[in-house]
């Protein structure tokens, strides 16, 4: 007797379960068949794109490979025109700049001297006090000789003192350093004003509004410019009114008629 003789006969599925079974065999076909497909399909896409790529080498080597061996193009050489001759000043400026006063020289100063008056001029044009900042800010400028706000100081502290020929003195020096201080300008126009000198005065508040429209000045500058600028309108009305006065009137006679003579006896 054997093991299938003891074990009960086996019962048919049910319907159900068959189809369920059934179910599950087509699903998994149908898997199998769709990752075969894709399969296939990044193969050719993976054997497509190297197509192309080998086809683009060949087509572009021999190009690429032809620009390297060619040889450069022959450039015309280009002719560079001569540069134009050196302009000069004419005599008139040359005339001008000769009859500026020259700035006095300054003395020599030892480095702990500089130092000294470096620090005391700090602190006495903080503090105001115009006759030590005047003299400290002079001998640190002597050891600094291209410091311009040194010499923006002293010419502030100069002309608090009314010093106005040393303050013009130290303001053009200003500007031989730095043409951009706007307030050497404001310094140089006040003391030409104080001194009588009204053109002067206006010309330098002009060059003061040209650098600092909006500055600490540019209200004193613009009335100064203007009343300058209407005392020369005055002016020049007055010279054509001196002329007009001084011309002769067309209608009237040019000389009186001379008298008859009397008949003779």
């Amino acid at each position: 007797m054997t093991v299938l003789d003891v074990l009960p006969p086996a019962r048919p599925l049910p319907d159900a379960v068959r189809a369920s079974l059934d179910a599950v065999r087509a699903a998994q076909l149908a898997a199998r068949r769709r990752a075969r497909r894709e399969t296939w399909q990044a193969r050719a896409l993976v054997a497509g794109v190297a197509a192309a790529v080998t086809v683009g080498g060949m087509v572009l080597w021999p190009h690429i490979h032809g620009r390297k061996n060619a040889k450069p193009p022959v450039v015309a050489p280009v002719a560079v025109p001569a540069p134009p001759p050196p302009v000069t000043a004419p005599p008139e400026a040359v005339a001008a700049v000769a009859a500026q006063p020259a700035l006095p020289a300054l003395p020599a100063v030892s480095p702990a001297a500089a130092a000294e008056a470096l620090g005391t001029c700090h602190d006495s044009y903080q503090s105001k006090r115009w006759r030590a900042a005047a003299a400290a800010c002079a001998t640190a400028f002597a050891a600094h000789p291209d410091d311009a706000k040194l010499a923006l100081r002293v010419a502030e502290a100069e002309y608090a003192r009314d010093h106005l020929s040393e303050a013009r003195q130290w303001a053009q020096r200003t500007l031989a350093l730095d043409t951009t201080q706007a307030d050497a300008l404001a310094i140089i126009g006040r003391s030409e004003q104080r001194t009588g000198h009204a053109e002067a005065a206006a010309s330098a508040f002009r060059r003061y509004l040209q650098l600092a429209p909006r500055g600490w000045h540019a209200a004193e500058a613009r009335a100064v410019v203007r009343r300058e600028h209407a005392n020369a309108h005055q002016a020049v009305a007055q010279s054509r009114g001196r002329d007009e006065d001084a011309a002769p009137n067309p209608e009237a006679p040019a000389t009186a008629p001379a008298p008859l003579a009397a008949p003779a006896p």
